[in-house]
């Protein structure tokens, strides 16, 4: 499983991975916190009204098919402002327990984020890594979200790695 913040962070660190163990039959999820609407969009066709996030998505979905990723989770937390999810322990709870379900209902043997210095310091980056380091030890403990694993029928699961992408 794959955990990143924006559409087209999976491609920019850790496309040659995921597609190598994709070929080689290994089940890949991709899950994406935002849709991306705090991006730029160059090259914007005259007259394209578009929002940015539903192109975005639809450039992500076709990545994860080339890359052969089986899973594809898109979230709409808020792009460009993740921190603001640490603030507020409600959405704090909230993101962590999206990823705690991702966790649980794909069971993955490994996980890949950023590194906590976020590749290049980007704050969503680094917020991702915090939250989903949180998120693999908390998975695996029957007592954390408990309600909602009774409800969805999942049961705990702890991934056995958990790989950092990082840039020299």
């Amino acid at each position: 499983m794959v955990v990143m913040p924006h559409p087209d962070d999976e491609c920019f660190g850790c496309a040659s991975t995921i597609a190598r163990y994709s070929a080689e039959g290994a089940t890949v999820s991709l899950v994406t916190m935002t849709r991306g609407g705090a991006g730029l969009w160059n090259g914007r066709a005259t007259g394209d009204l578009r929002p940015l996030t539903d192109v975005r998505e639809l450039e992500l979905r076709d990545a994860a098919r080339e890359l052969g990723v089986t899973f594809l989770e898109t979230l709409d937390y808020p792009d460009g402002a993740l921190e603001k999810v640490e603030e507020v322990d409600a959405v704090k709870e909230r993101f962590l327990g999206d990823v705690v379900r991702c966790l649980r209902s794909h069971r993955p043997q490994v996980v890949v984020t950023f590194g906590p210095e976020g590749t290049y310091g980007h704050p969503d980056h680094k917020v991702v890594s915090r939250m989903t380091v949180q998120a693999c030890t908390l998975s695996g403990d029957s007592s954390a979200y408990e309600l909602e694993a009774l409800a969805l029928g999942l049961s705990p699961w702890s991934p056995s790695k958990l790989y950092f992408q990082t840039a020299p």
